[in-house]
C-alpha cells in the first residue's frame, strides 16, 4: 500500500523518518517500513501552532513553512472548540512510533484503536499489520469520524472500518482483537476492551496518573489480571463518553492571584542533578514544562504518595483542597505559598523516592483488577501502591535494587 501521489518529495519523507529512527523512536523494520509508507501531511487538512498560528491546506498544497510543519516532530491541533480549546490533534511523531512499537504488531493481527485521530496512525497500522481491512478505529465525534473516513479514503486506506461510538464500549462487532490501543487519556481501563481481545492480547493505553498519561502496556494473565509495565510517558487530550469521568487526583490549581511565593526551598538533589545535566534553556519562565526525564519520575510517584498532587503551568508538586497553599516545583527551585507544610509533605515524598532507588518509571510494574477485586497479598509495603478507580484497582509495584541489579 502507498500513499498518493504529490508536492511531497521522497526527501522530505525521508528526513522525517531518519529523524525518528536516529531518535531511537523508530527501532522495527516494520514500523520504519510504514512511516515512510503513510505521508502525513494527507491525514492533515487545517491545524494550529499555538493559540493563533493557522494553517490550512489550499488548491496547490500545503506552502513550504506548513510543510515543514507537518513534518515536524511536533502535535498538530486540528479541531478546537468556540472557546480555542483543542478537541482533536494529529500527536507527535515520537509518541505515535513509541507506541506503535509498544504495541508489537505483526502481519495478520486485528487492532482496535479507541480515539480515531485525523487517521494517521490508523494507516499506519494498517501498513504494518499488512491489511487495512485489519484494522478498526473508534470515535466518539461524529464529525472527526467523517473528516477521518475521508482522509483514509484519500490516502488510500478506505478500507480501514471507522465507527462512530463511545469508544469506552470497544466494538464487539469486530472482536476479538489482538491488540487494543487508545489514543487518548483514559481516566480507567474499560473492561469491554479486555472482554472483546484474544486470551494472549495486549492492551496499550495512556492511564491518567496526576493530570499527565504514563502509557501502560498490559497483557490478560491466566488468573484474569491485567498485567504490565509503564513504556513512556504521553499527555492526550481526555476521552470522552463513559470514561469521562475524574481520577482520584485533585488537580486544583494553586489559588495564589499571581503573587510571588513566600519562599522559594533548593530543587532535591537528584532532580537538581538531572537538570545541570539537561540542555540548558534561554527561558526557565516558557520553558519550565520541558523536564529532565527524572523530574517525571517523581511526579509519577509524588502521584501515588498525595492524591494533592498535581502537575501544570505553575509547576510540579502538591496543592492543598482549596488551592491557597501550594509547593511547586520550577527550575529555580521549590516555590512555596501558604506556610511550609506541604513542602515539607514534598520532602518527606522524595526521601521514600530516593530509599527506593529513585525508580524510573520503567521500573513499576502494574496490576489492573476490576474494582473490588482482591489485591495481591504484598500491597502494604513499602514498594506498593494501590490506585483506586471508578472500575477498577491498580496495583502499583516498584521493582527492588535486586530486582533491578539482575537485570
Amino acid at each position: 500500500m502507498e500513499g498518493i501521489g504529490g508536492v511531497v518529495g521522497d526527501g522530505v519523507i525521508g528526513s522525517y523518518v531518519d529523524g525518528l529512527v536516529g531518535r531511537g523512536v523508530v527501532r522495527s523494520a516494520g514500523v520504519e517500513r510504514a512511516f515512510r509508507a503513510v505521508r502525513r501531511d494527507l491525514f492533515v487538512e487545517r491545524f494550529w501552532v499555538g493559540r493563533d498560528s493557522a494553517y490550512e491546506v489550499g488548491a496547490d498544497g500545503w506552502s513550504a513553512e506548513a510543510l515543514g510543519l507537518v513534518y515536524a516532530d511536533e502535535a498538530l491541533i486540528t479541531r478546537r472548540d468556540a472557546d480555542g480549546s483543542p478537541m482533536s490533534s494529529a500527536s507527535q511523531p515520537s509518541v505515535v512510533a513509541m507506541m506503535l512499537e509498544a504495541l508489537d504488531l505483526e502481519p495478520g493481527m486485528r487492532v482496535l484503536e479507541i480515539g480515531a485521530g485525523t487517521g494517521y496512525n490508523a494507516a499506519l497500522m494498517a501498513e504494518v499489520v499488512g491489511d487495512p481491512r485489519l484494522v478498526t478505529t473508534i470515535d466518539i465525534d461524529p464529525d472527526v469520524v467523517a473528516q477521518t473516513r475521508g482522509l483514509l479514503a484519500r490516502a488510500g486506506y478506505g478500507a480501514v472500518e471507522v465507527i462512530c461510538g463511545d469508544g469506552a464500549l470497544g466494538h464487539a462487532a469486530s472482536a476479538p482483537f489482538d491488540r487494543v490501543v487508545a489514543t487518548v487519556g483514559c481516566s480507567d481501563i474499560s473492561w469491554d476492551w479486555v472482554e472483546q481481545m484474544h486470551p494472549d492480547g495486549l492492551l496499550l493505553v495512556p492511564l491518567d496518573h496526576g493530570g499527565s498519561h504514563p502509557l501502560v502496556k498490559l497483557r490478560l494473565g491466566a488468573t484474569g489480571r491485567m498485567t504490565g509495565r509503564i513504556v513512556g510517558w504521553t499527555g492526550f487530550m481526555r476521552m470522552r463518553g463513559d470514561l469521562e469521568t475524574s481520577g482520584p487526583w485533585a488537580l486544583r490549581p494553586p489559588d495564589v492571584d499571581g503573587r510571588a511565593p513566600d519562599a522559594v526551598r533548593p530543587l532535591f538533589p537528584a532532580l537538581e542533578r538531572a537538570l545541570a545535566d539537561s540542555s540548558p534553556v534561554t527561558d526557565t519562565e516558557a520553558e519550565w514544562w520541558r523536564m529532565p526525564s527524572a523530574w517525571y519520575d517523581f511526579h509519577f510517584f509524588a502521584c501515588l504518595c498525595d492524591r494533592r498532587a498535581y502537575r501544570g503551568p505553575e509547576g510540579l508538586g502538591l496543592v492543598d483542597d482549596d488551592g491557597a497553599s501550594a509547593a511547586l516545583i520550577r527550575r529555580d527551585g521549590v516555590r512555596v505559598w501558604g506556610g511550609s507544610g506541604l513542602y515539607e509533605e514534598l520532602e518527606t515524598a522524595y526521601g521514600r523516592w530516593e530509599r527506593l532507588g529513585a525508580p524510573e518509571l520503567s521500573l513499576w510494574e502494574v496490576e489492573v483488577v476490576p474494582r473490588g477485586a482482591q489485591s495481591p497479598e504484598f500491597v502494604g509495603s513499602e514498594e506498593v501502591f494501590v490506585v483506586e478507580r471508578g472500575r477498577s484497582r491498580q496495583v502499583v509495584k516498584a521493582r527492588g535494587r535486586a530486582e533491578r541489579a539482575a537485570e
